[in-house]
């Protein structure tokens, strides 16, 4: 069974003196919270398998319908309605080529690309546009030299919560982390000074399912992290003295 929001609330209002966390005319504060914590668990650098979604599309040096003289474009637009951030991709040669049949490469991932009118098998891709209605241009380095076709491995992104029966996209196996997140922001807004402490217990708990990560990128989402959350602690006058260590 998905545990839904208002569990989660459930299981956090007693920890915080019982402060409404769900009032009458509205699923606010605990939807803002929830949603904040949502999307960190499925941002970047976090990869879960659960959360991946396979597509693709085929690529061509000639845009579609064909014109004459052949335009070379190195940008592709499909529709992507839950799209969250580009995990890995790759590209295919036709099976009917003559020296490499069906092989498959990887492509690098890079934040932004040149145009380019060189032709060439493409061994770079990025996400160029996101029109924030569901279509997704990516764009390849080298115009294609024939048609392949491009696979895409991408995460999805966090959908707001709409009422309280809302269930979160997580398994419940994980539903430790989510309980010790969405407490860490409970108590930030209770003005509590162990929303720091339970910080810490989330982010721990996040991590070691993050075996993939090395340690570079686990520090640096911890400090970015804690870091975040002292500062909304600090902007709401809510800091409060011997902050301790950032170790986790």
């Amino acid at each position: 069974m998905p545990f839904t929001l208002k569990d989660v609330v459930k299981f956090s209002e007693p920890f915080v003196s019982n402060l409404p966390l769900l009032y009458s005319d509205t699923i606010e504060p605990a939807a803002s919270i929830a949603h904040t914590l949502l999307c960190t668990i499925l941002g970047p650098p976090f990869v879960w398998e659960w959360n991946r979604k396979d597509t693709g599309y085929l690529v061509s040096e000639y845009t579609s319908p064909p014109i004459s003289p052949p335009v070379l474009s190195t940008d592709d637009t499909i529709e992507i309605t839950d799209f969250g951030w580009l995990e890995c991709a790759t590209i295919q040669v036709p099976y009917d080529d003559a020296n490499e049949p069906g092989k498959i490469y990887s492509l690098g991932m890079e934040r932004d690309l040149e145009t380019s009118t060189d032709t060439s098998r493409p061994t770079q891709i990025s996400v160029q546009k996101d029109d924030l209605a569901g279509n997704i241009t990516f764009r390849l380095h080298m115009c294609p030299d024939q048609q392949y076709l491009v696979g895409i491995t991408y995460q999805k992104a966090a959908e707001m919560f709409t009422s309280v029966g809302s269930p979160w996209p997580i398994p419940s196996k994980l539903r430790h982390i989510v309980n010790y997140g969405f407490l860490a922001w409970a108590m930030l807004y209770n003005n509590d000074s162990r929303f720091q402490e339970l910080s810490q217990r989330f982010i721990a708990h996040l991590l070691a399912t993050q075996q993939g990560l090395d340690e570079a990128s686990k520090n640096l989402f911890a400090d970015a992290y804690l870091g975040t959350m002292l500062s909304q602690a600090s902007s709401s006058g809510k800091t409060q003295q011997g902050i301790t260590a950032r170790g986790i």
